[in-house]
């Protein structure tokens, strides 16, 4: 949660948006690897008689893996985004007409993907 609101204000300064979502979602790897992710928290000591610093690097660590993992499967999501838009263009350029029923189709190939 705090990783969604500290990456959603940290593109909001750079980028001067106004987004209220994150848009790299991480919830979905934090759940396929949810016992990593309670081993890796159990692993920190919240204490000051103990020196957890490499515990915090590995729960770092194992966060930033989520975050890479999630720019992985949006990439790829981009991708067929794109080239679903290159070939409405396409068809608008060669004087094709699309009507409603083919839309459709192209916006649920999209969803599928």
């Amino acid at each position: 949660m705090i990783y969604n609101i500290k990456f959603t204000d940290a593109i909001n300064k750079i980028y001067n948006t106004k987004l209220k979502l994150c848009p790299l979602n991480i919830s979905h790897g934090i759940l396929m690897y949810k016992s990593t992710y309670v081993q890796k928290i159990d692993e920190i000591y919240f204490d000051l008689e103990h020196d957890c610093n490499d515990e915090i690097n590995a729960w770092f660590n194992f966060i930033l893996n989520r975050v890479d993992d999630a720019i992985f499967y949006n990439m790829n999501k981009i991708s067929s985004l794109d080239a679903s838009f290159r070939n409405m263009e396409r068809m608008k350029e060669t004087d094709t007409k699309i009507n409603l029923g083919e839309l459709s189709k192209m916006n649920l190939q999209m969803v599928k993907k």
